[in-house]
């Protein structure tokens, strides 16, 4: 409990913005809109990751864009308006012991089947390090809106961001955004295994405590003159 007059609710501070690796050269490929694996016949770069470069990612019907086994995927989606939209039975399927990072500054509308990393429950989805969304508008709103396939395991961070979720069973990882939203029955966890992930952040998560019940989260709101929207 904190005493009365002893806490501050007007603490500012500007998220760092991001930018898409330059190390390694791009394999430039056509839009993706049907079922495509990846990397494909994209080479490995000398890390051994693949670095892709795409227009846009269209999804819909019963599209699918699967990451290989064991493969880590770097995607640089280049549209500035609608970089990625999951339709229909769509989605987005990164396989176990794989990843994929995914680089833009448009929007993301992922939808139908969502994103399923690893699998489709707690006990076989993969940590959400190995699924990244790293938004790099740098001025103005990034739309990114996402729907889990039953366990929805990933990073997030825009800082320009409006960031929806929706998910229908657990969604854990992080989220950094100018705005973050969860809707449908989504239960949020913050993934202790990213107590370390990142270099040179001042701020990290040292404790919390989560607010399970309507009357915990009026408590917090009212004490931070905030709302949340669950």
């Amino acid at each position: 409990t904190i005493a009365p007059g002893h806490s501050s609710t007007d603490f500012s501070a500007s998220f760092d913005p991001v930018t898409t690796p330059t190390t390694y050269a791009y394999t430039p490929i056509a839009l993706i809109n049907s079922t495509t694996p990846l990397p494909g016949a994209a080479p490995a770069a000398a890390d051994g990751k693949y670095y892709i470069e795409v227009p846009s990612i269209s999804l819909n019907g019963s599209d699918q864009l699967n990451i290989t086994t064991g493969t880590n995927v770097i995607l640089k989606v280049t549209s500035t308006v609608n970089a990625i939209s999951v339709t229909g039975n769509g989605g987005i399927n990164i396989a176990t012991d794989s990843t994929l990072k995914i680089y833009t500054d448009g929007d993301i509308a992922i939808g139908g089947n969502g994103v399923s990393n690893g699998g489709s429950t707690l006990g076989t989805a993969n940590q959400p390090i190995d699924f990244q969304i790293w938004g790099t508008k740098t001025s103005g709103t990034q739309n990114i809106a996402i729907a889990g396939n039953g366990v929805l395991s990933a990073i997030v961070y825009a800082p320009q961001g409006a960031v929806t979720i929706n998910g229908n069973g657990d969604v854990m990882g992080s989220v950094v955004a100018d705005t973050i939203r969860l809707t449908g029955n989504a239960n949020f966890h913050y993934d202790e295994s990213l107590a370390d992930f990142g270099d040179g952040n001042p701020y990290r998560v040292a404790a919390w405590r989560e607010l399970t019940t309507a009357d915990d989260r009026t408590t917090a709101c009212t004490a931070i003159g905030s709302t949340m929207d669950f």
